[in-house]
């Protein structure tokens, strides 16, 4: 399974990159009205815009404080 450092998924929202929730993919979004697009690699309807991921990050604590 590939993950992702902050500054990686940063980069891709500037980039407008989105990444596949199935299978882990970097791609494209070129979709931007969807919730969820078509992925290239696995086929599945699992990719997010990396501006969400990035989003959702600011809501965590890595932390735990």
């Amino acid at each position: 399974m590939k993950q992702y450092t902050e500054r990686e998924i940063d980069a891709a929202a500037q980039d407008d990159d989105g990444f596949c929730l199935a299978c882990h993919a970097q791609q494209s979004m070129t979709e931007r009205r969807l919730l969820l697009g078509l992925c290239e690699h696995c086929g599945e309807y699992e990719v997010v815009s990396g501006e969400l991921v990035a989003a959702i990050l600011q809501l965590v604590n890595m932390e735990g404080d």
